[in-house]
């Protein structure tokens, strides 16, 4: 019986491969629809996770059409993670399909040997596209803002990746000394 059950499940992703590894892709990671419009509170309840564990959390939408456009031209992967140190300008990529945890606790143990540097040019397009093609939506009082905090994040991502990305996500904000944590939004506002 349980071989019978183990090529059934086999045969029906064979199936779906087929077809498309979409589904087999959306239904294992829970990622749902994409939705353009949002307003700032449908944003907001999905990234409350994040504010519940840091006070530098700042969240950009896309200003426009141009902007989504310019977007899906840029980044291709969802989510992109990155971690600059700003006492000597080092970037890290994090990687939430990996163990992001372990990241995680090497940043906080000051270990960055086995983490993945990334080029500056990397980060600099999304620090460019919040500039120039966003909209701030949410950030905490500036005045709580610690300027002798290292660690600047920024995170691309969308409320389409659903909640188990949304969870393997979330121990970049256990990071220590958080300066800010930028999350730029792929939507506009409805």
């Amino acid at each position: 019986m349980r071989i019978k059950i183990k090529n059934l499940i086999l045969i029906c992703l064979i199936i779906l491969g087929f077809f498309s590894c979409q589904p087999a892709l959306k239904l294992f990671l829970g990622i749902k629809n994409p939705q353009l419009f949002l307003s700032n509170e449908e944003r907001m309840e999905y990234y409350q996770p994040f504010a519940e564990k840091t006070d530098a959390l700042i969240v950009y939408s896309l200003r426009d059409n141009l902007a989504l456009t310019k977007a899906a031209e840029s980044y291709t992967t969802y989510p992109l993670i990155y971690a600059k140190n700003k006492k000597n300008d080092s970037i890290y990529k994090l990687n939430c399909f990996e163990d992001i945890s372990w990241d995680v606790e090497n940043i906080n143990k000051k270990e960055y040997s086995n983490l993945v540097t990334a080029k500056k040019d990397s980060l600099n397009i999304i620090i460019q596209m919040i500039e120039a093609n966003s909209k701030l939506v949410y950030q905490p009082d500036t005045s709580r803002l610690n300027d002798t905090l290292m660690w600047d994040i920024y995170m691309v991502s969308g409320t389409f990746l659903g909640n188990k990305l949304r969870k393997r996500m979330l121990p970049v904000a256990d990071i220590n000394s958080i300066h800010s944590f930028n999350i730029l939004d792929i939507s506009l506002d409805k």
